[in-house]
């Protein structure tokens, strides 16, 4: 499964048993979609998640040498709400040095018993800026120039010349051909 198919270090997050609680943070890391381990028997489920480290402001002053990085372990509802700030957001996944921010926003009971209540939550996402991806290391290499597509010999220069850029193509393309259009 690829981390677009899916929708998703530091410090995991604790959410409280009541909401609401929000994280924002600037995407350092986005781990391949794996599976979720029982909390009972510690072995792999058919669920899957996607770990995704953040930067944040966010400190434990109980903690020492807490430097704010925390990892939402996105799952259940949550994938939901990220996916759905993705799509806001016109992108198909979590890019780092993209901003992701989410809130707990409500508790439902389980629908079965010996369940836990379900936590729902909301997301935004920003993708990274163009400097924000070049400090991280991800920004997209610009595309390469179009090869110059050869100009057939049966064919003038000035005709040539006359031609646009897919017209070009269109031509040499036919000519090139070794078998007739017809």
């Amino acid at each position: 499964m690829t981390l677009g198919g899916f929708f998703g270090g530091g410090k995991g997050i604790t959410w409280p048993d009541q909401p609401p609680k929000t994280i924002t943070g600037t995407i350092t890391a986005v781990h391949a979609p794996e599976p979720v381990n029982d909390p009972k028997t510690g072995q792999p489920t058919d669920r899957m998640q996607v770990r995704i480290e953040l930067e944040t402001t966010e400190r434990d002053p109980e903690q020492q040498f807490d430097d704010g990085a925390r990892t939402l372990y996105v799952k259940s509802y949550m994938r939901g709400a990220v996916g759905d700030a993705l799509r806001r957001a016109g992108a198909k996944e979590p890019a780092i040095g993209g901003t992701l921010t989410v809130t707990f926003v409500r508790t439902e009971p389980a629908d079965r018993p010996g369940l836990s209540p379900s936590k729902h939550f909301e997301a935004v996402y920003a993708p990274p800026s163009k400097g924000v991806a070049e400090h991280f290391g991800t920004a997209s290499p610009p595309a390469p120039a179009a090869p110059a597509v050869a100009k057939p010999a049966a064919i003038s220069d000035v005709a040539w010349a006359a031609m646009d850029d897919a017209t070009r193509a269109t031509v040499s393309a036919t000519m090139a051909a070794t078998a007739p259009p017809f």
